[in-house]
């Protein structure tokens, strides 16, 4: 699950999911992709609605530190893009621009599956103005390997 609120909208409806590559006992390569969809009152057209689509692609690096060997705190900084749509109101409403997100969060472990409870902030910088994000996501850890 993933929840996204930029600016005073916020998005409810959401997924993501992440692939981290451990460098070492400490660090990790994160490529991560996420979406979130709304729809929206049209202002000053009142039987319109619009959706409103965001999608994120970021990679980065993932600092993790083990409290026990079931729960795992991490943090990480990733930079991409972000891509919002918008459908109904025009034929090409599609803009993408670059992104920064610094966040963190906990992943309890059974074995090799876990429950993820993380938060995020992120930056993005759009032509105009930039926005600010937030981002609360939950959900399963698969872990493959050793770690």
């Amino acid at each position: 699950y993933n929840l996204l609120k930029v600016r005073d909208d916020a998005f409810p409806v959401g997924w993501y999911a992440d692939v981290a590559v451990h460098t070492n006992d400490v660090f990790a390569v994160v490529g991560q992709v996420h979406g979130n969809y709304e729809t929206v009152d049209v202002p000053d057209v009142e039987t319109l609605r619009s959706e409103v689509h965001v999608h994120g692609f970021m990679g980065g690096v993932r600092v993790h530190h083990p409290m026990t060997a079931r729960i795992v705190l991490f943090g990480q900084i990733l930079v991409g893009g972000i891509r919002v749509s918008v459908a109904r109101i025009c034929t090409d409403c599609t803009q993408t621009d670059p992104s920064l997100q610094l966040g963190g969060g906990v992943n309890l472990m059974a074995t090799h599956i876990g429950a993820r409870i993380g938060v995020d902030y992120g930056r993005v910088f759009f032509p105009d103005a930039g926005a600010n994000t937030m981002r609360f996501a939950a959900g399963v850890v698969y872990a493959f390997g050793r770690r």
